[in-house]
């Protein structure tokens, strides 16, 4: 069946398998949902994901990035001119495309709204606490960038002071960007930094968070790794 369809659309086959595993939910006007497959005949012993958001689909083969719908990624050249794509770019496009000029080693630039850290970004809190290895080994701190208004070489201006020594900086009252030599990496800091801004919160709830002891934490400091 699949082959038919694939032949009267243009289309190939990606994967073949039996669904594993399902997840569905409603946030507000986001339908969000994952499928995981496990592979059977040729496929066997290999894995397959889907990632929606309404009409946002990213597929994984093997814990990696396979496919995404192409009509919803824009092509920018290095003038920053929109050569390929249905979809207007994005209003940060000047942001994205300056934040590469900042270092040789920039490869891929993230910015979102990840909802702890852009609360941080809203009350202007860089993450700065001395309580956890793993902040400092990946980050050492998360600082924020003063305001720089939405959609202009501003709100770049504001941040790049921070990237100079940093993959990470929080926009003030906007949200947070990120860099990296690829884009996996850029969006594993994204991912970390988040996860750590929740912990900071929940910790705060509890009470004082407690300093590491600076003879650890230069210990971390001291490891040349990239993160």
């Amino acid at each position: 069946m699949a082959e038919k369809i694939c032949e009267a659309v243009d289309g190939k086959v990606l994967f073949s398998g039996k669904v594993s595993k399902t997840f569905y939910e409603e946030e507000g006007a986001f339908i969000l949902g994952e499928i995981h497959l496990s592979g059977t005949g040729d496929y066997k012993g290999e894995s397959y994901g889907i990632w929606y958001k309404n009409e946002n689909l990213v597929a994984y083969r093997n814990g990696k990035v396979d496919v995404s719908c192409p009509d919803l990624i824009c092509v920018i050249d290095e003038e920053g001119n929109q050569i390929h794509g249905t979809k207007k770019s994005s209003s940060e496009t000047i942001m994205h495309h300056n934040s590469y000029e900042l270092r040789p080693d920039i490869n891929a630039v993230i910015h979102c709204h990840s909802p702890f850290l852009t609360a941080h970004a809203m009350c202007h809190v860089p993450i700065d606490q001395k309580c956890h290895p793993e902040i400092l080994f990946h980050f050492k701190d998360i600082p924020v960038a003063p305001y720089g208004q939405p959609g202009t070489r501003e709100i770049l201006d504001q941040a790049a002071p921070y990237l100079k020594n940093r993959n990470l900086v929080l926009l003030g009252n906007h949200g947070v960007l990120a860099v990296g030599s690829t884009l996996e990496k850029a969006f594993q800091r994204v991912e970390a930094a988040e996860k750590f801004a929740k912990e900071i919160c929940i910790a705060k709830l509890l009470g004082p968070t407690i300093d590491i002891p600076q003879s650890e934490i230069d210990r971390i400091l001291a490891r040349d790794i990239e993160v």
